[in-house]
């Protein structure tokens, strides 16, 4: 007996937003100089390092999540999940926690969390951007090659037990 091939559409996937503060580059560039990580050689488990430290300095546990913004991947400290209702209802999070947050992760006092689309195909409407500093870096520009955490040009021969020394 012949087994047939299914076919598979791609289901239309649901609007997915998620509720935090934006982990920048610069922010986690200084943190790792504060705990005297090498950024510029093991990006990828300074990265961790960081958000270990701001986890500890918070003694609040929030997510760490992967998104697309502004058309890069990037990183947000995710507090809710949602979808394209926005809703606040299930935050478990108080005003306080959230705040340790944002100070564990050097950001400016006054800072709110907010909503950021997974797939980076849609922005908040109810905010604008914070700073000039939200823009992200174009991705041919060699001078900010440093900046950027997956596509540094030392990358291309780096081996993942590089950066495993940082998790001993």
């Amino acid at each position: 007996m012949q087994r047939q091939r299914l076919k598979f559409e791609d289901p239309v996937a649901p609007e997915h937003w998620v509720y935090g503060f934006w982990f920048k580059h610069k922010h986690m560039r200084l943190i790792s100089r504060k705990l005297g990580l090498d950024w510029d050689k093991h990006a990828f488990a300074a990265t961790y390092k960081t958000h270990d430290y701001v986890w500890k300095m918070a003694r609040v546990q929030c997510v760490l999540r992967f998104v697309k913004y502004r058309e890069q991947h990037d990183l947000i400290m995710t507090f809710l999940e949602g979808d394209e209702h926005r809703s606040l209802e299930n935050l478990e999070f108080s005003e306080k926690q959230m705040d340790r947050v944002r100070k564990a992760m050097d950001l400016p006092k006054g800072t709110r969390p907010r909503w950021y689309d997974v797939y980076g195909e849609k922005y908040d409407p109810d905010h604008d951007l914070e700073s000039e500093d939200e823009e992200f870096l174009i991705k041919n520009e060699p001078e900010h090659a440093s900046e950027r955490i997956y596509e540094s040009e030392d990358d291309s021969d780096w081996d993942c037990d590089d950066g495993m020394d940082y998790f001993d």
